[in-house]
């Protein structure tokens, strides 16, 4: 092989190694949005993690107290406007739907007054990895 020929893929790396990545497909920043009159919140963990304010947040947990075996979910949510919504549940099918929620989960809540009664998880290729 050349000098110019090995100089000229030298070159061809340095420049793919700094361009900038290529993304294709559909991308969709899920901040935390709360509805006040459906009583629902809904967010995606990473979008909001990487949100440009530092208001926003949403989370379900699950947690078992020390005097019960029952599960317990808490799901509550905080927006950029810091409008808040909180509720929970001890349905066993709601704290399994929980139990899915990864890093790059999209989530949707529903509250009925401070009981939870619907959960969403969504694991999507257009949700912000």
């Amino acid at each position: 092989m050349t000098k110019n020929a090995v100089r000229f893929l030298l070159a061809a790396a340095a420049l793919v190694a700094v361009a900038p990545q290529a993304h294709a497909g559909k991308a969709i920043d899920h901040q935390v949005s709360i509805n006040a009159s459906a009583h629902s919140a809904s967010g995606a963990f990473y979008a909001v993690r990487h949100s440009p304010d530092s208001t926003q947040w949403i989370s379900c947990t699950v947690k078992m107290h020390p005097s019960s075996t029952a599960l317990e979910l808490q799901c509550k949510a905080v927006d950029k406007f810091e409008k808040e919504l909180f509720c929970s549940t001890f349905d066993p099918a709601l704290v399994q739907v929980a139990l899915g929620i990864s890093d790059y989960s999209w989530i949707l809540f529903q509250c009925d007054d401070k009981d939870l009664v619907g959960l969403t998880v969504s694991k999507s290729s257009y949700s912000q990895p």
